[in-house]
């Protein structure tokens, strides 16, 4: 979970774009007219949809807790909603969960939508997430070309997870994961480690693996200037952020 997140203010005079799942999301919760919410608020989002980070979850777990706030709902009730509306566009179907939950690296215990699912959390030390997309998927283009291998090595790679749930165990996986996924092929497999081998000798790098189409390197704060050269060397252009501490939070002002 990422530091930046997403920030939904209110009252804005801005109004905000909904997209499909977001727009699904504030109809669960009061209908169609509930859409007219979006006409005041403004959203400030570092990610855009589509890259992999989880931006459509974030954007629709944002906007439901900002509304649920001044309609007097629960949190569960917006969890719920966000959750809902991923499973039925086929946008998401975990991340809701994870972002509600909040703070290092989380996991899934039990499926679910937030106060149904459970997922635990790992606390992190401060890390650097250096990403690079790599190109553009869908979640729904995502299962169609690789839904049958995401299914069988998915369950491989929780299975030893949570076995020894750790940062390093993840990283280790994350990685094995987007290879045997065809996620990380192995050409560019080579040239990132070639272009990092220093960094990861020296254990400045922790580990890198790709998501859709994301390369994610997680490193240590005082050396992201070196990763981030390192990967423009290869063309590479980067975005940094931090491991996110803190749970959804709302303020209306």
């Amino acid at each position: 979970v990422l530091e930046s997140g997403v920030t939904v203010e209110f009252p804005s005079d801005r109004g905000a774009e909904l997209d499909s799942t977001s727009g699904y999301c504030l109809e669960i919760l009061g209908g169609e007219k509930a859409k007219e919410f979006a006409r005041y608020l403004s959203i400030v989002e570092k990610y855009r949809l589509g890259e992999g980070y989880g931006a459509s979850a974030a954007r629709s777990l944002a906007i439901a807790l900002a509304y649920a706030t001044l309609r007097g709902f629960s949190r569960c009730r917006a969890g719920l909603a966000a959750h809902v509306a991923e499973v039925a566009m086929g946008t998401g179907y975990a991340d809701v969960l994870a972002q509600f939950t909040g703070g290092g690296l989380v996991y899934r215990v039990k499926p679910g939508a937030p106060c149904i699912g459970v997922a635990d959390s790992i606390p992190l030390p401060q890390l650097a997430i250096v990403t690079a997309v790599l190109g553009s998927m869908t979640t729904q283009e995502m299962h169609r070309v690789y839904g049958h291998a995401i299914r069988v090595e998915g369950l491989r790679a929780y299975k030893l997870f949570t076995d020894s749930p750790s940062l390093e165990t993840f990283l280790d996986l994350a990685h094995s994961f987007s290879t045997r996924v065809g996620f990380l092929t192995t050409d560019l497999n080579e040239k990132i480690r070639t272009a990092l081998s220093k960094h990861l000798s020296r254990g400045i790098v922790l580990g890198y693996f790709v998501k859709k189409r994301l390369l994610v390197v997680v490193t240590e704060p005082s050396s992201v200037e070196d990763v981030i050269a390192a990967l423009k060397v290869m063309g590479f252009e980067t975005r940094v952020d931090r491991i996110g501490r803190g749970r959804a939070e709302v303020v209306i002002e």
